[in-house]
């Protein structure tokens, strides 16, 4: 399992995200106002890594594996909304490669967690599906209780 912090000022592609979802460059993303809007860039995010992906396989698969995308749900992460993603490398009928994650933001910190079932992935990996599936569960319920946002230390 991976978690990747990343600031907004960083990140140019949710920039946009946010105001193509109608979000002005300076709200306070906080506002309840702004949550579905929200989670439609979290959901363009989303839609975004998934095409990564599919464009990253397809030189080394072809056609023998099949992208599969699970549509994003929202969830609770910390005291963040945010969305649960994944998709699946089919080959035939069995499962060549399975990732999961999840992705929140906090208005000014996207947080990224994801784990998976990968024999081309290095780091946040399981060595076999059924790892994966058994951990799944746990993973679910530890997301409500992760202390998210991360909380901002007073300059000094």
């Amino acid at each position: 399992m991976e978690i990747g912090t990343f600031l907004i000022s960083s990140r140019a592609d949710l920039r946009k995200k946010l105001t193509d979802a109608g979000i002005p460059a300076n709200a306070n993303y906080a506002d309840p106002q702004y949550r579905s809007r929200m989670m439609s860039a979290l959901k363009a995010w989303v839609d975004d890594y998934y095409a990564t992906f599919k464009n990253d396989r397809k030189p080394a698969y072809g056609d023998s594996i099949t992208f599969t995308a699970q549509p994003p749900t929202q969830v609770t992460i910390g005291k963040l909304t945010g969305l649960r993603y994944g998709f699946a490398g089919m080959k035939k009928s069995s499962i060549h490669e399975q990732h999961l994650g999840y992705v929140a933001f906090d208005g000014s910190t996207l947080y990224v967690i994801t784990t998976a079932f990968d024999a081309m992935s290095e780091t946040g990996k399981f060595k076999t599906l059924e790892a994966l599936k058994r951990f799944e569960p746990y993973l679910t319920k530890l997301m409500p209780g992760l202390q998210l946002p991360i909380a901002k230390l007073p300059n000094r």
